[in-house]
């Protein structure tokens, strides 16, 4: 079992609804990994990484990011960078009404969806994102071989980057990652490839905000 605390300066008030959030997504993300982890915002808890939001060591250009402190694994998460929207914003589709006949009998045009639902990430969002890939890559080496050849880094939110799910806590809507599973990382296997689908193969690269890293001949990290 792996326990991740988490930490705030910030957003004192929602932290046990983010923590809340993350173990909802670690129950039903984890066990395709054959992983098992646990969130906590107790300080008193032996803890395997830790989650820190903050704005102190903020990356500019980044809403947060992991790395390894004293060989453990670390993430920053900075509320500046998010505008202190805590929970994101979900806009759901909108769909036309139906069109009847005048006997009301038959549906002469059927509803169609005229917008999208819309999607924010908030602290919550970025809180997951950086523990499931924590959890991946605890050491930031871990790499798959995509069918052209080059080592990916297993960054499993960023091939998905783009797509959300949400979950309610306590009345609140947080917008949560999509996230890839170990099929999306080897060639020929099948469905499902992320925690909401929205992939349809291995090594897809449609995510609205895809985006993924390997390793040169030199070690040196290129994106993709």
């Amino acid at each position: 079992m792996t326990t991740i605390f988490v930490t705030t300066d910030s957003i004192p008030a929602d932290l046990a609804n983010c923590v809340e959030a993350l173990n909802r997504t670690l129950a039903k993300w984890c066990p395709k990994w054959n992983l098992t982890a646990t969130a906590t915002s107790d300080p008193k808890v032996k803890a395997d990484m830790v989650i820190k939001v903050t704005d102190t060591n903020r990356h500019t250009g980044a809403y947060g990011y992991h790395t390894v402190e004293n060989k453990i694994p670390t993430a920053y998460i900075s509320p500046s960078a998010l505008l202190h929207n805590v929970y994101g914003t979900f806009t759901p589709a909108h769909w036309s009404v139906a069109i009847w006949n005048l006997a009301r009998t038959k549906i002469t045009r059927a509803p169609k969806q005229t917008a999208p639902a819309r999607y924010r990430e908030g602290i919550v969002t970025v809180i997951i994102h950086e523990a499931l890939e924590m959890l991946a890559d605890k050491n930031l080496d871990s790499y798959a071989t995509a069918p052209d050849g080059k080592n990916w880094l297993v960054e499993v939110c960023d091939h998905a980057s783009g797509f959300y799910g949400t979950e309610t806590v306590s009345g609140k809507v947080c917008v949560i990652p999509d996230a890839t599973l170990p099929n999306y990382y080897s060639v020929g296997s099948s469905a499902p490839f992320t925690t909401f689908g929205n992939l349809k193969a291995p090594f897809d690269k449609s995510a609205p905000k895809f985006y993924a890293y390997y390793e040169d001949a030199t070690g040196k990290l290129v994106a993709v």
